[in-house]
C-alpha cells in the first residue's frame, strides 16, 4: 500500500509543471527503475525496523524475539532437564511463547500460534479433548484431563502443567521439576517425534536414532522384518519431502495430519525434509524480477519518448 501509494504521488509530481526537476525527461533511463527499487525498499522499511529493533515485539498473541536475552524459556531450569530434541506441551496459552523459546534449547513445541495453525490438526485435536482454544484466537493450549496415550501418538515427551497432575502420575509420568505454580511432567515412555506402527491400534515404536540438521531429519531406523509405518509428528504441508536410503518415497496422511511413511524390512535410513523453496520456484521468481525490470526500463523508454515528443511540438 505505502509503495503503491508513494509511486502514485511521484508519477503526478513528475507528470505536472511545477516539479520540472522531477519530470521523466530529466532523468536518465534508468531512474524509473531505481525509483521503484528504491520505493519498494522503503515499503518494507517499518518491517525492518521491527525486527532488528533490540525488544520483544508482539503480534496477535504470537511473540518475536530481535534478541536471544530476551527469549530465554521460563522457568529455564526445565528447558536443562528436557531432552534436546524432544517435544513438549504445554497447559499455558500458546501467547507466553513457550513453543518459540523452548527452540533455543531444541526442544519442540506442540502449542499452535498463528504462524503454524492448521484448521484440520486443530478439529483433530479439538474432536479428540486434547485442546482448547486460547482466549486471543491466536492458537491453542493443552488441556486436562491428561489423555496420555493420546499425548504419545503426538511425539509428546514432556508436559508443562498449572500445578500438580494427579492423573499423569497414575499413568507413569513422572514429576522432574516445578517452579512456582509450574510442573514438569516426562513420560516414562520416553516418546520422540518419530515412531513406528504394525498396525492402526499397535503400540508405538519409538525411533530413538535421529538428528536434526537444518530443515532435515535424519533418522536410522531399527532392523526389522516387518512392514510397518513411520509415523513423523509434523503436520503435513506439500512442502515435505521424504526420502529412503536417497530415493524419494510418497507418504500419505492420516486422520491426526502426521506424515505416514511406508517402510520396508530393508529400509534403514530415512530423511524428512522441509522443502518450501524449489530451485524450480527460486527459478522462476529469478524470471519474474527479470521480466518486471525489462518492463521497467520499456515503460521509462516510452514516457522519456513521450515527454521529448511533447517538449518539441510545444
Amino acid at each position: 500500500m505505502i509503495f503503491c501509494v508513494a509511486f502514485f504521488a511521484w508519477y503526478w509530481l513528475a507528470s505536472s509543471q511545477r516539479f520540472p526537476l522531477l519530470n521523466f525527461s530529466h532523468a536518465p533511463r534508468f531512474a524509473i527503475p531505481l525509483g521503484i527499487t528504491v520505493l519498494f525498499g522503503l515499503a518494507f522499511l517499518p518491517n525492518l525496523i521491527a525486527v532488528v529493533r533490540p525488544q520483544e515485539i508482539s503480534c496477535g498473541g504470537s511473540h518475536y524475539f530481535a534478541l536471544k536475552e530476551r527469549a530465554l524459556f521460563r522457568p529455564s531450569s526445565f528447558l536443562q532437564r528436557m531432552e534436546p530434541f524432544s517435544r513438549v506441551a504445554t497447559e499455558q496459552p500458546s501467547s507466553q511463547g513457550h513453543d518459540l523459546t523452548a527452540l533455543f534449547g531444541h526442544v519442540l513445541g506442540s502449542n499452535g500460534r498463528s504462524i503454524i495453525m492448521h484448521e484440520s490438526f486443530t478439529h483433530y485435536l479439538l474432536s479428540e479433548n486434547l485442546i482448547a482454544l486460547d482466549d486471543r484466537l491466536s492458537g491453542y493450549h493443552f488441556v486436562r484431563p491428561w489423555r496420555s496415550y493420546a499425548l504419545e501418538r503426538l511425539g509428546i515427551r514432556y508436559i508443562i502443567a498449572d500445578g500438580p497432575a494427579n492423573d499423569l502420575e497414575r499413568a507413569q509420568w513422572k514429576m522432574r521439576a516445578h517452579e512456582g505454580d509450574l510442573y514438569l511432567y516426562e513420560s516414562t515412555h520416553y516418546p520422540t517425534p518419530f515412531y513406528l506402527l504394525t498396525t492402526a491400534t499397535s503400540s508405538p515404536d519409538f525411533i530413538r536414532m535421529y538428528s536434526f540438521r537444518g530443515n532435515s531429519a535424519y533418522l536410522q531406523l531399527p532392523r526389522s522384518s516387518a512392514t510397518t509405518i513411520l509415523i513423523a509428528t509434523f503436520v503435513s504441508r506439500p512442502q515435505w519431502k521424504v526420502t529412503v536410503d536417497n530415493s524419494p518415497r510418497d507418504y500419505s496422511v492420516g486422520p491426526d495430519q502426521f506424515l505416514r511413511i511406508p517402510i520396508m524390512p530393508y529400509d534403514r535410513v530415512v530423511q524428512v525434509t522441509y522443502a518450501p523453496y524449489t530451485p524450480q520456484s527460486l527459478f522462476g521468481w529469478f524470471l519474474g524480477g527479470l521480466f518486471l525490470l525489462i518492463g521497467a526500463l520499456f515503460i521509462s523508454n516510452r514516457i522519456a519518448s513521450y515527454s521529448s515528443a511533447t517538449q518539441i511540438s510545444s
